[in-house]
């Protein structure tokens, strides 16, 4: 995947959810932190940050809890 076509479907997301988002480096995520997940260049999931550790990132949205292998997802944090 090419970091263009990775910037096209960012600006997709951005345009239908009215929300700023910012690809982020793995080291840059944090704890409380709103991020959309993408996996092979697809939006497939978002939440909020609840923990980091071993290289898998616990996450909720809601009351449903779930989680993703750092090296396996992309990640993007969405602002308002």
């Amino acid at each position: 995947m090419t970091t263009d076509l990775f910037s096209e479907k960012v600006v997709a997301v951005s345009a239908e959810s009215r929300h700023n988002i910012r690809m982020l480096n793995k080291n840059d995520l944090k704890v409380g932190m709103r991020v959309l997940v993408f996996e092979n260049g697809k939006s497939v999931d978002s939440g909020t940050v609840i923990e980091i550790e071993d290289g898998f990132v616990s996450m909720v949205d809601g009351e449903e809890g779930f989680g993703y292998e750092m090296d396996r997802v992309e990640f993007a944090e969405i602002t308002l």
